[in-house]
């Protein structure tokens, strides 16, 4: 996206994967609550972000931030040159519902999607070698 490419490609199976993420604000903020709070004595919590997007929208999620224009281009995996990605299994989501520190806790994202991702494009763009 930083080098200005008009589209990139993404296998199909792939574009509609789904899989639970966080920021790590986001993260932290929900341990710590769980390991302060006497509601969560003894209770397992999930953490991840309310929404679950799938590969194909974190792409243009993550494009919108950086101020890429182009488009994710989906294709099945035989229409793709070999060196478009590693041999993966997509067949499987990969996800665990996270509503019970919601309901129970009350926790709620300290960061916005908007925000986190602006920190993580920062972050991705840095000089090598800085922290």
């Amino acid at each position: 996206m930083d080098e200005g490419l008009p589209s990139i490609l993404m296998e199909e199976q792939r574009a509609g994967w789904r899989a639970g993420r966080g920021c790590v604000d986001n993260v932290a903020e929900a341990i710590a609550l769980a390991a302060t709070d006497p509601r969560a004595a003894g209770r397992v919590y999930n953490v991840a972000d309310a929404e679950v997007f799938t590969e194909w929208e974190w792409a243009l999620n993550i494009g919108r931030a950086a101020g890429w224009t182009g488009e994710v281009v989906v294709k099945p995996r035989e229409q793709l040159p070999a060196e478009a990605g590693k041999e993966y299994d997509f067949g499987q989501h990969l996800f665990a519902d996270a509503r019970r520190i919601r309901a129970e806790l009350g926790y709620r994202e300290p960061v916005v999607l908007a925000e986190s991702l602006r920190r993580t494009i920062a972050w991705e763009r840095r000089p090598k070698g800085r922290k």
